[in-house]
């Protein structure tokens, strides 16, 4: 199985491809510094340089691929625009290319912050309705009913997490 991970030098990505890098597991890591990912590259990493905004990095990175774990996102200090452009438009520009591509498996990293503003008096489920109305989350609720929408009756299986905090002082550098 190959794995293609965006986000790889991030809080969450970079863990991840550690733990499969751990694991023996053959993956690729989409980035735009190549500098940042040296680690894992040296540990056996397939690095490929790229920008999740540009279909035809995207359309390189996902080739034979058969899971996606599309940890990539934009949050804090980027501006609105960004925020939408990278998890809602890149979001799904990578979900049409792993169509194109036949991957197996499309995991997406969202965030619990869709269900900001909620009034249940309770913990919110999975089953609620998302409510987050500044754009972090907003670009999150949009990405994931696009991704429904998008890989609804493919072959291409489906997979969101809600991250309920991520936190740490290890990134790669």
């Amino acid at each position: 199985m190959k794995i293609l991970i965006t986000g790889a030098t991030g809080k969450v990505g970079s863990r991840l491809a550690q733990y499969f890098l751990n694991q023996k597991e053959n993956i690729r890591l989409l980035v735009r510094d190549e500098k940042r990912a040296t680690s894992l590259k040296e540990q056996g990493a397939e690095i490929i340089v790229g920008d999740l905004t540009n279909l035809n990095d995207l359309k390189k990175a996902v080739a034979g691929i058969d899971v996606i774990i599309h940890t990539a996102a934009a949050f804090r200090g980027v501006s609105d625009q960004t925020q939408k452009s990278v998890n809602l438009d890149a979001t799904l520009s990578l979900a049409k290319a792993a169509l194109e591509a036949k991957v197996q498996r499309f995991i997406f990293a969202s965030t619990t912050n869709v269900y900001l503003g909620n009034t249940l008096n309770r913990p919110a489920t999975e089953n609620d309705e998302p409510t987050g109305k500044a754009t972090y989350p907003a670009s999150k609720i949009a990405a994931e009913k696009g991704l429904h929408s998008l890989l609804a009756g493919t072959a291409t299986e489906l997979v969101i997490t809600r991250f309920g905090l991520v936190y740490g002082i290890r990134t790669l550098i």
